[in-house]
């Protein structure tokens, strides 16, 4: 299967979790919660690897409610970067932010994951327990930073 498909397959599953909820309009403790983690390092230039990423981001965002809290984190030059903070979605801001994103870089999916976590586990405090929270991962690759580290992020975050 070509790696879009899995993206596009990715996004797919997450979108299912984002079918809207009317009650999140008139009560914000309902709101749902996405942090999405872009790979922006120099592998996704391979075969246009970020070009299909962007499709298959452009085709999840559209199926967003807009009540919906969403956030955006992409690699810069290894480290993660926030691009935009998680917040009250904003489609026209999300698609220009998203077509601007560039490939260049390391790979550090596990401290990207763990600030993407942070900033849900801060919001899920303000809106006490209350709302979805989902992180989608966008990659190609292994993480190039801290490798070791991800397997317990992933334990952490299904226990």
């Amino acid at each position: 299967m070509k790696r879009t498909a899995w993206i596009g397959l990715a996004l797919a599953l997450a979108a299912g979790s984002l079918a809207p909820d009317l009650r999140a309009d008139t009560d914000e403790r309902l709101r749902r919660n996405v942090e999405l983690v872009i790979d922006t390092s120099g592998s996704m230039n391979d075969r246009n690897k970020i070009g299909d990423a962007k499709r298959a981001l452009a085709k999840f965002l559209a199926n967003v409610p807009d009540d919906t809290n969403i956030g955006l984190i992409v690699f810069d030059g290894g480290q993660p970067k926030r691009v935009l903070p998680l917040a009250k979605f904003d489609r026209a801001k999300m698609a220009t932010v998203v077509e601007s994103l560039q490939a260049a870089g390391g790979t550090p999916i596990n401290d990207s994951v763990v600030m993407a976590l942070q900033s849900l586990k801060e919001q899920r405090e303000r809106q006490g327990g209350y709302g979805t929270y989902s992180v989608v991962v966008v990659t190609d690759g292994e993480d190039t930073g801290n490798k070791a580290a991800l397997p317990n992020t992933v334990k952490e975050v299904v226990a």
